[in-house]
């Protein structure tokens, strides 16, 4: 089994676990409204693995996958795009960025 056929695996295993539990909170909760957590994969690797090419082939393939656009010190290179692939910010930028929100906070900088 290759990566991108596990990681698939992993992704419908998450979504039917997470439709069960959404079934079982909604028929339990009898019309209160709670917040639903979700399931974070990470996928790290040093430049060039293939990260990008692993995220693409997953994402038409499990529709419950989000993409999260991080921020990068790095420039950019041909093709990409700020704001989709990453957002692009000098060192001093990021420093403040780090500075003015706790990355503990839920917030998103953008």
């Amino acid at each position: 089994m290759n990566t991108v056929e596990a990681l698939t695996k992993l992704g419908e295993t998450i979504e039917t676990d997470t439709r069960a539990k959404d079934e079982a909170k909604k028929n339990s909760s009898r019309g209160k409204r709670k917040q639903r957590a979700g399931n974070l994969i990470v996928i790290t690797g040093p430049s060039g693995v293939g990260k990008g090419t692993l995220v693409h082939k997953l994402l038409p393939r499990m529709d419950k996958l989000k993409y999260s656009v991080s921020v990068t010190t790095r420039a950019n290179r041909p093709g990409e795009i700020e704001g989709e692939s990453y957002f692009f910010r000098t060192r001093s930028e990021f420093e403040d960025m780090i500075s003015r929100v706790p990355l503990w906070s839920g917030r998103v900088c953008r």
